[in-house]
């Protein structure tokens, strides 16, 4: 049991630690970019994402891969990208990169937003099937 509970600890503080590099990286976005909202809108996302693991360990073995993978991943991206900026190169290539980095990350917002999501469905099916009980009941008394 000590042993899942370090690992739950070392899991949700690698998790944590990636959010970390990403707002880093958000902060060393010129604000002129148009990635800088979508970042904070991904750091947002993430926050919660964060807060709901964290009081729900359930929901960590959902999101284990993340922290070891996908979140470090954007990080560098994003890292990757401020360094193409700052070196202000003007290449089809260098271009088509950032348009696709930008793109990337509005679908990954939309995927951690669904992922969220997806913490409370069962909750949700449950709700439904109490008051669905419970209007039952009424309409038989």
């Amino acid at each position: 049991m000590k042993e899942n509970l370090n690992e739950e600890i070392e899991e949700l503080t690698k998790i944590k630690l990636s959010i970390n590099d990403i707002k880093k990286n958000y902060q060393e976005i010129n604000s002129n970019c148009t990635i800088k909202k979508d970042v904070r809108k991904m750091i947002n996302i993430l926050d919660k994402i964060y807060a709901e693991i964290f009081n729900n360990n359930n929901n960590l073995n959902q999101f284990r891969f993340y922290g070891d993978f996908y979140i470090p991943t954007i990080a560098r991206i994003i890292n990757r990208y401020n360094n193409l900026i700052q070196k202000n190169i003007k290449t089809d290539d260098a271009q088509k990169l950032l348009s696709n980095i930008e793109q990337t990350i509005k679908n990954l917002n939309e995927h951690f937003e669904n992922k969220y999501n997806s913490f409370f469905e069962t909750e949700i099916i449950d709700l439904d099937a109490e008051i669905k009980v419970l209007l039952k009941e009424l309409n038989n008394k």
